[in-house]
């Protein structure tokens, strides 16, 4: 079956989201070992700088260090998508445009991540021909709105998609809100493939010789005593481990410019694989950490970024693993240093996916 899937191309495309785009390929990669042909919709409005990175610009005075990262990750990022994914020939620049020229396919999906943290018709597959099925896969609606107005327009935009899945909880009771009560929680594309099938794509040597921790933030910080920064660092000089630091989506602006590593996606992954340690505020620097069976711990986030705390807290909860977020008022190396039951996790993860499979296997059947 051939699929177009809508996914954040346009925020990897401004952001350079490791997570993001690591998502997106986790799901071409499934589907395409499950003998379908996927490939991604290019949509993207402007090519601009979000508000975030602008409020994080205008607020620290710093449009050298905007510039100058956002290029250092765009070569890595564009090299990647080069090479591993498959896209629209075209990239549609307006809603009209692609109304009026729709991609060809036997099925659409839209998803995952937040493309449901909005409203415009694109993200709800409305320019899909009648007849032709649609889907959502692991999508998220973020923190919606829930006045009178967003509710009917979020009951008229889920009357076009025929089989709904989403990645959070929360999302299965927003959906019944909004007159859904079909909707399925499944896992976030990037738990659809093990450790072995990412190993296909990293190095078999390790890239970092010593040990080391590896810290991955997004969004900004307002301080770095929010992320315990003091408590990271001392830790990694007393256990002698290097301590590696990528920063995204203004994040970058708490951290010396010298001091943060800007890998391409898969030498973000090759960093997770191989860490002794990895402490985190990201959704998915917890998915893969999952994934690769690496030790973790997560920072959670604080200030106008805190409600994105809720999408890891569901995963944790749900895997069993809501011990690895960091309590201040326990010592930090004990929380880091718990062994984590692998096998356990393991388990509740094939329980995950299984639904997830069921659920793609059903919406897409012939």
């Amino acid at each position: 079956m051939n699929i177009c899937i809508y996914s954040s191309y346009a925020w990897i495309k401004i952001a350079n989201n490791y997570g993001s785009i690591l998502q997106y390929f986790a799901l071409q990669v499934y589907l395409e070992k499950q003998g379908h042909q996927a490939y991604w919709l290019r949509f993207k409005l402007k090519d601009n700088i979000t508000l975030k990175y602008r409020i994080a610009n205008l607020l620290l005075k710093r449009k050298d260090r905007i510039r100058n990262y956002r290029h250092q990750n765009q070569k890595g990022f564009q090299d990647f998508e080069n090479k591993y994914l498959c896209e629209t020939p075209l990239e549609y620049t307006s809603y009209s445009q692609l109304k009026k020229n729709v991609p060809q396919a036997d099925a659409y999906i839209t998803g995952s991540d937040q493309v449901w943290a909005g409203l415009s018709p694109e993200r709800y597959l409305t320019f899909v021909p009648k007849g032709i099925r649609t889907i959502s896969y692991a999508a998220s609606f973020g923190s919606p709105k829930m006045g009178l107005l967003n509710k009917l327009l979020f009951t008229w935009r889920l009357r076009n998609i025929d089989y709904i899945s989403v990645r959070e909880k929360a999302g299965v009771d927003y959906c019944k809100i909004f007159g859904r009560n079909d909707a399925v929680c499944v896992c976030d594309p990037s738990l659809l493939l093990e450790k072995i099938d990412y190993e296909k794509y990293l190095c078999n040597e390790r890239v970092m010789k010593r040990p080391y921790i590896f810290s991955y933030w997004v969004n900004p910080i307002q301080s770095l005593e929010n992320i315990s920064w003091k408590e990271v660092t001392g830790y990694a000089k007393r256990a002698n481990l290097e301590l590696i630091v990528t920063a995204i989506q203004g994040a970058e602006f708490s951290f010396e410019k010298e001091s943060i590593t800007s890998p391409e996606p898969l030498e973000w992954l090759q960093l997770i694989h191989d860490a002794k340690y990895i402490i985190t505020s990201s959704f998915h620097g917890i998915a893969f950490s999952i994934v690769m069976k690496r030790p973790f711990l997560v920072i959670p986030q604080k200030g106008n970024s805190s409600a994105e705390n809720l999408r890891f807290y569901d995963l944790l909860n749900n895997l069993g693993l809501a011990e690895r977020i960091y309590d201040s008022n326990q010592p930090f190396n004990l929380q880091l240093e718990n062994l984590i039951d692998w096998e356990r996790v393991e388990k509740n993860v094939n329980e995950l996916r299984e639904i997830s499979f069921d659920f793609l296997q059903k919406a897409l059947q012939k």
